[in-house]
């Protein structure tokens, strides 16, 4: 009974091994900052940022940090505006293609909408003459049959 509670505290076997190995996953998992693992400063890196406005000679400064970056900023937006402007320019001839094949296919097929109701129209003119036609044959028939007819 005795021998469970000494196996458990881990003075004997695996609960002194397991028990260091945690402590150093601790410490390569979350760092070691006893002993300074601080990155430095590298001066060449650029300056620091101080912020939107250093002081009140930035904005006359020509060569201040804020309007060298303002420049770049504007020339990054130019040449973004620009790639923009070309883009457009180079599909505009694609794009007014594609409208004027598209107006044409639409100008075709309302022109051969046009032709098969004009031919529907002429169709049904040429059967409304035919039956006319036909009824005026079958009274003039009518009539000389019994014109033609003899009573006794």
């Amino acid at each position: 009974m005795l021998l469970p509670l000494i196996v458990g505290t881990g003075l004997f076997g695996a609960g002194a091994l397991f028990g260091n190995r945690n402590k150093r996953i601790a410490g390569q998992q979350y760092g070691n900052y006893q002993q300074g693992n601080v990155g430095g400063y590298n001066p060449t890196l650029g300056m620091p940022y101080q912020g939107p406005v250093s002081g009140w000679t930035d904005y006359y400064n020509p060569f201040s940090s804020r309007n060298i970056q303002y420049g770049w900023t504007q020339k990054d937006y130019d040449i973004a505006r620009k790639a923009a402007v070309d883009s457009a320019l180079a599909m505009e001839p694609i794009m007014e293609g594609a409208k004027q094949r598209e107006y044409q296919r639409q100008m075709a097929a309302a022109r051969y909408r046009q032709k098969i109701a004009t031919e529907a129209q002429l169709t049904q003119q040429s059967q409304l003459g035919a039956q006319r036609q036909g009824e005026i044959a079958t009274q003039n028939v009518l009539g000389a049959l019994a014109a033609n007819y003899q009573y006794r």
